[in-house]
Formats: C-alpha cells, structure tokens, sequence
C-alpha cells in the first residue's frame, strides 16, 4: 500500500487502509483491518492480494531481492504456490515445466501429471506445432492465434484443431494528449469520436468466421461484466450509432469550425511495435484520412521507448489498451481522479484534463467518488455507465474500439478445456480440469 521504494507506485484501492493489527499475536491467525472509509471495491481488492510468509519475505529481501522478475531458472521456482501446478524446471528460450501440486486444496484434481510449455516465439511454428500435434494448446493473450490462423484452423484442421474464443483482460482503443494542440479542444476530439464507425473496426478484426472485438464503452463489455454499458444502449450514442451520415457530418461541421472551412491538420499516433498496436494507428488513420481529410503518420515504438514517450506525454495520439480489469470499475475509473496515488504516465494524462477541461474534470472526479461509496451494486451500476457516457460523450480523450477477444486452439485429445466468461489472464485454473484422452 506505501511501499518505501520510491520507484513503486502505492496501490490507489487500498489507500483508505489506516492500520492493521493482530488480536492473537504475531503467530495468530487473525489480522483486524481498519479503514477510513466504506468502499464498495474492498472486498474486492482483498481477493487478489498476495498472503506470502513474513520469514519468507525477510529471506527473499535478504538473499534474492528483485530476482523474481529476472527470469531466470532460480527465480522460476519462487513462484511455487498454492495453485494446481508447482515450478519444476526452466530452460530459458526452451521450456517451462510445472508438475501437479501434490498438496493442491482441491481434491482430485488437477487431472494432468504436468505442463510442459514449450517457447515458441515465431507465430508460424507454433501454429505447425498445434496443426501436426506436437503440442496440445497454443493461446494465452498476446500470444494466441492470429486471425489468418484461426481462418486456416477452420478451413484446413477442423479435425485437428479446436478453437475456443475468450475475452481478453483489455480493450482497444486510442487515447488523445490534451496536452496538446488541437486537442485541448473538445471539438476536436468529439469531430474524431463520430467519424469512427466501430461496425468497420469489427469487421477489420475478422478472426475467420468470427470477430475479435466486442462493442464496449470505457468499462468492461456487458453482461459479461456487471458494470459495462448495454450494447443496444451503446447503439444510441453519437458515435456509435448507425448509419454514420449523421455523425460524420456533424464531425466535419467541428472541424471546420475550428480550423476553417474545409482546413484540417495533420498529427502522429504512437504505438508498441507489435501489429496488434499497430492496428490502431492503422485503423484511425483510415477513417480520419477518408470520413474527415486528417493526415496521421503512425510512429511504432520499442515497448520500452513508448513508455518513456508516455510518462512525459511526448505524443499527440495513442494506439492503446483500454479498460483493464480486474472485476470492479475502480480498477479503471480511479485513474480518472486525483485523490490517489498515480503513475507518471496517469498524472501527466490528467493534468492535461484538468488544464484543457476544469469544470468537467472536477465533476467527473466528483462522480466517481460518489460511486466509490455506494454499497449497493443495483444502484452503483448507473452510476459508473453514468460516468462512462460522460467520460466518452463529454470528455473525449480516450475512444474504446472494442474489447479485445482470444482465440486459443487445442488438440481434440485436450479435454475439459472450457473458458469462462471472464478475461483471458483470468482462466488459467482452467488446466486444472483439463486431461488428455490418449
């Protein structure tokens, strides 16, 4: 929660913890949390806080500090848990082996002896692997099957492989510097919101006979989620409506009330390097290029170069993943407030809101403290879709194209493996039930 390392950012959800105590004593099994305030979020965060030996820690400072993010074969066993699988071996660029966990709480399972995970980093061979069996399961996020593989899969391996669609943990979307001319001007960002035709975005994402993404607002798509906006509600808004006449009209009347009749400008999107993220700039520069006459130069950038580029807001536009989540709507609207610890890259976003958008940007933040607070989810509910019809409609600084979904193949000897409606990073339990019929 406030963690003495000055390069650690404290964990925002859980800043109106005042103190912990232990009634029973430090060997106790009872630990008494107080806090300043009655949050809806905190049982919530409470779930996916880590519960690790307090004489472990004391020797992993002591002996391996920072080495559980090294990567390397010592650092691989530290992660032995609780879960189905236990760390037994890591060959770096080769493998990773995990054997079942002999003390899993669940009785019976997992069903598998192990995992071997293979690291195939070129997509072609993973996809020759998973096609000619010698793997059983090609998915994950980023990782998964890309979508001429997935159309190949369908036409030319219907028997050999399996695929299964799930939802990512993010979704996709651009973001604007309101740092920046002319995006301080709202009309400039709402002119780009209406040009965009999210139908064209999932017909761009056709993963074979199925689309990758989901119509979502700011928050997580709904009724996977409790919290997103309806999608025939989404339907009615400027910008999402169809047909797009009405809007791309409207869109051309902003600009060329700023800028003069018929005068546009021209800008860069950044984005990481992959071709997923590339596909953001791609897309938006075809739909302002055709709809509005707004040259863009896409700028693709090393992972790590782009996060220096956006800690101190050196960009006018950003392709990027939108709404992480972890389940609850502060996991993404808290970084829409000021009242709590912040990265860099989140600071210099809202100092940009607050400069070009005062008013707004206090009564949002005013909003999602209101939200923050309330107990009951019927209720909360419209309040947080209130926020996401502000933010989008209003504010304007990030578009949502879509929520990003995964295709995962498997091998028709992989049984019982089945995703649930939730986020991609979210079903690895799933191999705990899963075995092979051979």
């Amino acid at each position: 929660m406030r963690p003495p390392e000055p390069k650690r950012v404290p964990r925002a959800t859980l800043q109106h913890v005042t103190g912990v105590s232990c009634p029973d004593g430090a060997k106790g099994y009872t630990a008494v949390v107080s806090f300043n305030q009655v949050l809806a979020r905190t049982l919530g965060v409470f779930y996916s806080v880590p519960m690790l030996d307090k004489g472990w820690i004391e020797w992993y400072v002591a002996n391996h500090f920072d080495e559980m993010g090294t990567g390397t074969p010592v650092s691989f066993r530290f992660h032995t848990g609780t879960g189905a699988f236990a760390p037994l071996e890591f060959q770096p660029d080769v493998v990773t082996k995990t054997r079942r966990n002999p003390s899993y709480f669940r009785e019976g399972l997992p069903l598998l002896d192990g995992i071997d995970s293979y690291i195939l980093k070129d997509f072609t061979t993973r996809f020759t692997a998973l096609a000619t069996g010698q793997i059983n399961w090609l998915g994950g996020a980023s990782s998964a099957l890309l979508p001429g593989q997935v159309s190949q899969a369908e036409r030319d391996f219907p028997d050999r492989i399996a695929v299964h669609v799930g939802l990512h943990t993010w979704g996709s979307g651009i973001r604007f510097n309101l740092n920046r001319v002319p995006f301080n001007d709202r009309r400039v960002r709402q002119a780009i919101h209406l040009a965009l035709d999210r139908n064209d975005w999932q017909l761009f994402q056709m993963y074979g006979s199925r689309s990758g993404a989901l119509l979502t607002g700011l928050t997580e798509p709904y009724p996977s989620f409790w919290w997103g906006t309806p999608e025939d509600e989404l339907r009615t808004w400027p910008g999402y409506r169809q047909p797009k006449d009405q809007d791309i009209m409207e869109a051309n009347r902003l600009l060329d009330e700023v800028f003069g009749k018929g005068k546009r400008f021209e800008t860069t999107c950044i984005s990481r390097n992959s071709q997923n993220f590339m596909n953001y700039c791609l897309f938006l520069k075809d739909q302002v290029k055709k709809k509005l006459g707004i040259e863009i130069t896409m700028q693709p950038l090393e992972q790590a170069v782009q996060t220096t580029y956006i800690d101190v807001c050196n960009f006018n536009v950003q392709g990027v993943n939108l709404q992480e989540t972890q389940g609850d709507p502060d996991d993404r609207l808290l970084r829409y407030s000021w009242l709590y610890p912040l990265s860099s890259s989140n600071k210099c976003m809202l100092e940009g809101m607050t400069a070009a958008e005062p008013a707004l940007q206090a009564e949002i933040q005013a909003m999602i403290e209101a939200q923050t607070g309330e107990m009951d989810r019927v209720k909360r509910a419209p309040m947080v879709r209130a926020i996401e019809k502000k933010l989008t409609q209003e504010m304007t600084f990030e578009l949502s194209l879509g929520w990003i979904l995964v295709f995962n193949g498997t091998t028709p000897d992989l049984k019982g493996y089945i995703l649930t409606p939730t986020p991609a990073m979210m079903t690895l339990s799933v191999f705990e039930r899963t075995w092979l019929a051979k």
